[in-house]
């Protein structure tokens, strides 16, 4: 039987002990110089497009299920951008993914893992 979801009052606060293997949602970062065609990305992809050494996209599907592709500006020159950091391979994305029209998912994704916006806190997954 699986734990259920932690639900943390602020999102700095984490509890890196329910970090198990089956809550990554993406465990690995893939790095490519083209950007793939959508139906190529799988449900677990995490990919950055980079040109002559510099990061300009990170995409993957919507972690809610819906299987809409998102993309997501690395640019700093581009409003909305976020900022990338990868650690043991797991990407971090800040700030959060907000999705306004479809599905209208709000996450973070943290060390691999996505952490679900609930309106008065946040439910690893």
């Amino acid at each position: 039987m699986k734990d259920r979801p932690k639900r943390l009052n602020r999102p700095w606060q984490i509890d890196y002990n329910i970090l198990s293997e089956d809550r990554i949602r993406f465990p690995l970062v893939a790095v490519v110089e083209k950007t793939p065609n959508n139906g190529n990305i799988k449900d677990d992809h995490f990919i950055v497009v980079k040109y002559k050494r510099k990061k300009y996209w990170v995409l993957f599907k919507c972690p809610c299920g819906c299987g809409h592709v998102i993309s997501l500006s690395l640019q700093k020159h581009h409003r909305p951008c976020w900022s990338l950091k990868v650690k043991h391979g797991r990407p971090s994305l800040t700030p959060s993914i907000w999705q306004i029209s479809g599905c209208k998912s709000h996450f973070f994704i943290t060390n691999g893992v996505v952490q679900w916006c609930g309106r008065d806190s946040f439910i690893i997954e």
